[in-house]
């Protein structure tokens, strides 16, 4: 009698070990699966969250020089913020005045390519400024929401400005035709800026 209750405790205990053996497998799963759903929860309000953040716009790069004519030259950004909207860059030229008042400035021509971080070149026309006035080019690049998750405005970017046409001065001749003085460099401004999402 006294071996068969002896069975009979050890039957119910090994039952109630598996019962809770169970319980806690039970347990632990549903602690998984909610802690993976508090993640994707986190993740969901991340990028929720930045499209709320206020639009800051850096303090501005400013650079000046002068090119000769069918020359190329090169300004480094690095962009280090995240989050980044969009990239502009600006270029200003103004033509010398004529030699004298029998001749005139034909226009300069200017363009600008940018390569970006991830090594993609984006290039704006070629533009003159009209006769007797400034010359302006604006390039703007802005960013998808996927490369603004993926911060990949971060790093360096490349902005070229490219002088290719420096406009010859010329003269008039009556019917003969007209005489030229060369002109083969012109002086440039260049500024830039960046807009990107900051948290508060």
């Amino acid at each position: 009698m006294d071996i068969e209750v002896e069975l009979m405790n050890r039957g119910q205990l090994i039952e109630l070990i598996i019962i809770c053996s169970i319980i806690i497998t039970i347990l632990s799963l549903s602690g998984c699966i909610e802690n993976g759903n508090d993640n994707d929860n986190n993740d969901q309000d991340l990028e929720e969250d930045w499209r709320e953040w206020p639009i800051i716009k850096s303090d501005a790069g400013y650079e000046q020089s002068h090119s000769d004519e069918n020359s190329e030259e090169i300004i480094i950004v690095n962009i280090t913020e995240e989050y980044v909207t969009s990239l502009t860059v600006e270029l200003t030229w103004e033509d010398e005045p004529p030699v004298s008042q029998y001749y005139e400035n034909q226009p300069d021509t200017f363009k600008l390519r940018v390569s970006t971080s991830w090594e993609e070149d984006i290039k704006s026309n070629m533009t003159n400024n009209s006769i007797g006035e400034a010359g302006y080019i604006n390039l703007t690049i802005n960013v998808s929401e996927d490369d603004i998750v993926t911060s990949a405005m971060v790093g360096e970017w490349a902005i070229n400005i490219q002088c290719v046409d420096c406009g010859d001065q010329e003269r008039s001749i009556g019917p003969i035709g007209f005489t030229t003085m060369q002109d083969d460099s012109n002086a440039w401004e260049l500024t830039y800026y960046y807009e990107f999402h900051r948290s508060n």
